[in-house]
């Protein structure tokens, strides 16, 4: 694949380096300033600006992970597609959370509900059977490929499928990126991608066919952990009130006061373990760099008042009783370099 394509040994995903907004970054091509998704979850401030929802989502709540389509405020490549009468399109994945976010205007969807029930097109059922899934309710690798597989002997006329395989994410959590089970799980994926060239040749798309792999996030291994509550807890005089959109490696603070602004960027600064900090609004604010350097462009409704990373091998929380359990992590700038390969024969 790197041989006869395209490569890019360290492409950049963005910030936060999530799984809700590095998918929703690659369908639409835009950041988060303005597809609206910035990470897993979502806080709704004070700031919030969508009446239709208040009702739904309001202020002062959180959700941990994102999943509802009406948020997004931009078309996916989908979308774009839909518009057209003579493409048509399959979404396909293994992580269930992607499909109410991501696979609206498909012709053909694939994956499970997380409910007891899955998507799978008419005439299909007997081809795929019901997905197989691990924790968390996402199906195995094997069985999105031979979903893919199936689309492309079965509606040859398919003109984007997008595939997502889910099973490298949790191990990577379970196990962090260097062992010998991730090395495996990069084999069988290895094996999966043969069968897929195999099929393909065999029915002569192949050298028709464009290839385009990548992921939304990286990993990291999680050595340390770092309280965010204790940060605050420090504070001088006035106490700084703040909520959290914590994710792992990366945070989006929440001012209850927005004039305590710089003396929050002054506290948070003072922590070493801490390799990013920038308020959202970085115009105002003299000595921070441009947000572009990172590839991260806020939203100005619902990404909160400072931004923070921790540093490579940490991890962070708000909550003392949760157990320090994750081996992998990600979220933070130590986790945007992914691989991006394109290729195809003709």
């Amino acid at each position: 694949i790197m041989r006869d394509g395209i490569k890019f040994k360290f492409a950049n995903s963005i910030l936060a380096a999530e799984t809700m907004s590095g998918h929703t970054t690659m369908l639409t091509g835009s950041y988060p300033a303005r597809t609206g998704i910035i990470a897993n979850g979502m806080y709704f401030s004070e700031d919030w600006k969508d009446p239709s929802n208040t009702t739904l989502y309001p202020e002062g709540t959180f959700t941990a992970v994102f999943t509802d389509h009406r948020f997004i405020q931009t078309n996916t490549i989908i979308e774009q597609f839909e518009n057209n009468d003579s493409i048509k399109t399959a979404f396909i994945s293994g992580k269930w959370r992607l499909i109410p976010l991501l696979s609206q205007g498909a012709d053909l969807i694939f994956g499970n509900a997380n409910n007891g029930s899955y998507f799978i097109p008419e005439g299909y059922e007997m081809k795929v059977g019901a997905p197989p899934t691990y924790i968390e309710g996402d199906a195995v690798d094997i069985w999105s490929m031979n979903c893919l597989i199936e689309v492309i002997k079965n509606d040859p006329d398919t003109d984007f499928i997008f595939i997502n395989l889910a099973y490298t994410n949790p191990l990577q959590h379970a196990y962090g990126p260097y062992n010998e089970v991730i090395v495996h799980q990069l084999r069988e994926l290895d094996n999966l991608f043969k069968r897929l060239f195999n099929e393909l040749e065999t029915l002569g798309e192949y050298d028709s066919t464009l290839f385009v792999i990548t992921a939304d996030h990286g990993h990291d291994r999680a050595d340390f952990l770092l309280n965010l509550f204790e940060i605050f807890d420090q504070s001088s005089d006035p106490h700084i009130q703040a909520d959290f959109l914590a994710e792992s490696q990366a945070a989006f603070i929440f001012l209850e006061n927005s004039s305590q602004l710089q003396e929050a960027l002054e506290l948070l600064e003072a922590r070493d373990e801490l390799a990013l900090v920038v308020p959202r609004d970085n115009s105002s604010v003299i000595g921070y760099s441009n947000y572009s350097e990172y590839n991260m462009y806020p939203h100005y409704n619902r990404s909160g008042d400072i931004f923070i990373s921790i540093k490579e091998n940490g991890a962070m929380t708000t909550s003392p009783d949760v157990p320090f359990g994750l081996f992998g992590v990600h979220g933070g700038i130590s986790t945007v370099d992914v691989p991006l390969a394109i290729f195809g024969k003709n």
